[in-house]
């Protein structure tokens, strides 16, 4: 059980187990720039009648600088696919059709399923958003839709060509170019798509991405930039607003990240270190809020979290804001109502949560630090662990297929090994907690048969993963 110590000297039970290592994911030359499990349907469900759910098997996607993308089995452990999807640098990974949705009074959600369930969407520093098909769901049957090398990349080939022949690509459901003149992601939700514009890197596009062959792309909103809306719409920001000036005039700069709240509402933080939500009623866009608490540092990360309604925003300050998202006809300056939490650490480059209440995050000092949400304190957020610069050293191109390999580590704490990003896999209901309630239901007496233990331990986890500049990927289990 993790123990930490308080400012007064105390040492306090945070709750929380030492996460558990369970190996490292070892295949791409370059550093790790993003990351998504990709949760696959098992042959397992449970619940009664209409509130009847699968249990899904968590897989992960990576992606690295170079433009390359390893999709991972991970109870072996082994790809289950390899392809460079882009030429530069991977800056968002999402796997679309899934949702998840909180449980009642339980700290556990469970899976929604869409029409575009199976595929994954990624953007790139090459002007390119591709979404790749990867498997489809018939009759309760999970059928691969590609023939994918498993073998990995054992060198940087910039011979195109020669790549797309030994590492086919899934197939490409639907492609777009983006602007990338900044280093902004792209958001999905549904088939909604929100870029930065087509011309302008302050201003945003919004798409409709055709499902069907029959459907065209369109565009309903182009190059919105946010002052120009106000004038067009003849409104006015709160006179305490602060925004820059520019050789343009006063100007928000150029956008940082993009993150949707629901299916009428998004934000978009800013150069400027503005944070502004948007709201999409009876088809007007119109801006509702505004946070300026990280002014004039430019917006680095941006999340939501569902599980609470709350949108955190970091920068090159050491402190995270947290805005508690309202909707509003007029807009509302929430800088003094947003809640700061000092992590006294500067530059916050990655943030992420998990429905329950987990906070993480990584630093421009190469940590990966965890926190949890802390109704009754003093600050909004409490510290639970650390991982320090280690890893376990598992070697996936080696041919040692020992099983007892996690219980070797190698202190990487010396070199220049960095943490760049990390994600959760959601906490859906336990396997074995399920099993122990006979709450379990098989497809047939064959599945039962074929869910091997290790595959059983996978249902199970609650994993975090981190990636490294060097192209390692750490997979814990944080329970």
């Amino acid at each position: 059980m993790l123990q930490s110590v308080s400012r007064s000297g105390l040492i306090e039970d945070l709750g929380f187990d030492t996460p558990s290592v369970i190996g490292t994911l070892r295949g791409h030359n370059a550093t790790i720039t993003c990351l998504t499990p990709v949760y696959m349907p098992s042959h397992i469900s449970y619940g009664t009648g209409d509130d009847t759910h699968r249990l899904l098997t968590t897989t992960l996607i990576s992606a690295d600088s170079q433009g390359w993308l390893i999709w991972w089995d991970l109870s072996t452990r082994r790809p289950l696919g390899v392809w460079r999807g882009h030429k530069e640098k991977v800056t968002t990974l999402i796997q679309l059709g899934l949702e998840w949705v909180s449980d009642a009074e339980s700290t556990t959600a469970s899976p929604k399923l869409g029409n575009m369930y199976g595929k994954v969407l990624s953007h790139g520093k090459d002007g390119e958003m591709k979404i790749w098909s990867l498997f489809d769901l018939e009759n309760e049957v999970v059928k691969f839709t590609g023939r994918l090398q498993r073998r990995l990349p054992l060198m940087t080939d910039d011979n195109q060509e020669q790549i797309d022949k030994l590492w086919p690509t899934p197939p490409v459901f639907y492609e777009l170019p983006v602007n990338t003149l900044n280093f902004s992601n792209v958001a999905i939700l549904g088939n909604t798509l929100i870029t930065p514009a087509s011309m302008d890197s302050n201003s945003f596009d919004i798409y409709t991405i055709p499902l069907l062959d029959s459907d065209k792309l369109q565009r309903p909103y182009s190059s919105i930039e946010p002052l120009e809306l106000l004038r067009y719409q003849n409104r006015e920001l709160p006179r305490e607003t602060a925004i820059p000036d520019s050789e343009k005039g006063r100007d928000f700069g150029i956008i940082m990240r993009i993150e949707w709240i629901d299916e009428t509402c998004f934000a978009v933080g800013y150069e400027s270190g503005h944070v502004i939500t948007y709201g999409i009623v009876n088809g007007k866009l119109t801006m509702e809020t505004l946070d300026c608490s990280h002014y004039p540092s430019p917006i680095i990360a941006l999340v939501y979290d569902s599980g609470r309604g709350v949108l955190l925003s970091s920068s090159s300050n050491d402190f995270i804001s947290i805005q508690t998202i309202q909707r509003s006809r007029v807009v509302i300056d929430v800088t003094k109502t947003s809640k700061k939490f000092k992590t006294h650490h500067k530059g916050i480059g990655h943030l992420t949560i998990r429905l329950d209440g987990i906070v993480g995050l990584i630093t421009w000092d190469g940590f990966m630090r965890c926190y949890e949400y802390d109704d009754n304190g003093e600050e909004p957020l409490k510290f639970v662990f650390k991982v320090k610069k280690q890893a376990p050293s598992v070697n996936l191109n080696a041919l040692n297929r020992s099983q007892d390999d996690k219980t070797e580590q190698e202190d990487i704490g010396s070199s220049k090994t960095r943490a760049m990003c990390l994600e959760f896999s959601q906490a859906q209901k336990s396997y074995d907690d399920l099993k122990q309630q006979g709450l379990l239901k098989w497809d047939n007496g064959m599945s039962k048969m074929l869910v091997r233990p290790r595959e059983q331990s996978n249902l199970s986890r609650k994993w975090l993963f981190t990636g490294y500049s060097d192209g390692r990927i750490t997979t814990q289990d944080l329970q």
